[in-house]
């Protein structure tokens, strides 16, 4: 979390850290906004507002406008979100920037012969990374290795029409290749268990887990290992805990002392004589598994209870034949959770891409340089203050120190005309430029270029029409 100078709490008496606390003379107040890391909810919340026209998406009002008694919901009551986007999608910036403070990746290291990696995954956080109700959240590592500028293996690929991780733990997602790996390892998330439900590898059925199956969530700074076990939460894998004596000794001592995970990937198989890897760590708030459970559950279509009950009734499912009125304005929830889900991750085709819903690359090292290349530049031709698609590979994640230039313009992440960056797209609001611009001729040419790590792209150019208006 931040240090900002302020005090701890509200409470009249509390100290101005640092300089007037006596247990913090060293460091100021730890900033955490009430949204926490869920930046997601905030931006979709802010699409129902019909007065920003960017961002306002129809079907998402749609989903969440069909009011009571249909859903246990009102959008005209209260403080509502269509009137409050604004507020909203500053408070969703306010997540994505705690967590890219959230998590570093250092002591990033490569041998191109043997094809050795080794990485360490540090947690900025005062808590386990990551945090909160575990269901359907995780962050996971990606790590791709390039040569001539081209992907020769990656692990933890993501399967982006399928809407998850790729491998055979995923159903519905692509097979792996040869040139990839799933390392289970590399994704930080909590598995519970229940004897309740037979569920002894994986349930999401929280209210009756009895135990956890997986938890290797990074600890924060000073882990006090020796009471974890006591207060259940000591880091578990395949259902043993580590104790810090004689458990599974997940992490080490001095990883506990410092918040972090060291790994090293000697025995997966990355080719021999990468010339560049990329190393990226991201962050999914909510899971298709997740979502598909929420659906499936609440339309009593699921099969994770047991048949017959352990109660002995004869039916696990009841809630959608229930009568006595008080499921009718939930009943609908969870085909409207699934269908605002894969609309904001973009599986209906409309091309939305919602960080958080798609995993959002919190933090990225690289080892090696590989070039920026763009591929083509959407839409051709362009009206002034329009937004301008950026379509190419090797830009960054993140964009960080990273500009795109328009002849003489340039485009930092301060400016705001950047409406998204990823490694293979940039969306950027070109200048609204103004009639005399153009010079007495129906068009120009600019060319357009991005700077990466100090090194430059290709150079493209986008033909810019005269507005109508223009004499």
């Amino acid at each position: 979390m931040k240090d900002i100078e302020g005090k701890g709490c509200y409470h009249p008496v509390a100290p101005v850290r640092p300089d007037d606390s006596l247990e913090h003379p060293n460091s100021g107040a730890p900033l955490h906004h009430h949204q926490g890391g869920n930046l997601w909810i905030m931006y979709l919340l802010a699409t129902l507002d019909g007065h920003l026209p960017d961002t306002y998406d129809e079907l998402n009002f749609q989903l969440l406008s069909q009011g009571t008694p249909t859903l246990t919901l009102d959008l005209n009551a209260g403080i509502s979100p269509t009137d409050n986007g604004s507020a909203l999608l500053v408070a969703s910036e306010r997540a994505r920037a705690q967590l890219e403070l959230a998590g570093t990746i250092q002591n990033l290291s490569y041998d191109p012969q043997p094809g050795a990696l080794s990485c360490r995954i540090q947690n900025n956080t005062g808590h386990k990374l990551i945090s909160g109700f575990p269901e359907g959240r995780r962050i996971f590592v990606n790590i791709q290795t390039d040569a001539d500028s081209t992907l020769i293996y990656e692990v933890n690929p993501y399967d982006y029409t399928a809407g998850t991780l790729k491998g055979p733990k995923f159903p519905g997602s692509e097979n792996l290749s040869v040139d990839e790996a799933y390392v289970d390892e590399l994704v930080y998330e909590v598995h519970h268990k229940s004897d309740l439900t037979g569920e002894t590898k994986k349930t999401f059925h929280l209210g009756l887990a009895t135990g956890r199956n997986k938890d290797n969530r990074i600890p924060p700074k000073g882990f006090d290992i020796a009471n974890a076990a006591n207060r259940l939460c000591e880091p578990v894998w395949e259902g043993l805990g580590d104790t810090g004596v004689n458990g599974t000794d997940y992490f080490t001592p001095t990883e506990y002392a410092g918040g972090y995970d060291d790994f090293e990937l000697s025995a997966v198989p990355f080719p021999l004589g990468a010339e560049s890897v990329v190393v990226t760590l991201y962050y999914q708030g909510t899971s298709r598994e997740y979502m598909e459970f929420l659906r499936d559950e609440i339309n009593g279509t699921a099969q994770t209870l047991p048949q017959p009950t352990l109660a002995g009734a004869a039916d696990s499912y009841i809630i959608q034949t229930d009568t006595s009125g008080f499921f009718d304005g939930l009943s609908v929830w969870g085909n409207t959770v699934w269908d605002l889900w894969r609309h904001n991750h973009g599986l209906d085709g409309p091309g939305a891409s919602v960080p958080g819903i798609v995993p959002f690359p919190m933090t990225q090292a690289a080892w090696g340089a590989r070039p920026a290349v763009i591929n083509k530049l959407k839409p051709r031709p362009i009206e002034p203050a329009k937004v301008m698609r950026i379509i190419g590979q090797n830009f960054g994640e993140t964009q960080g120190d990273s500009v795109v230039h328009m002849d003489d313009d340039t485009f930092d992440s301060s400016s705001p005309r950047i409406k998204l960056w990823s490694d293979t797209k940039i969306k950027l609001k070109i200048p609204h430029y103004q009639c005399g611009w153009f010079d007495g001729e129906a068009y120009r040419k600019p060319e357009v270029w991005v700077t990466v790590n100090g090194g430059h792209s290709n150079k493209k150019r986008i033909k810019v029409v005269k507005p109508l208006a223009c004499p």
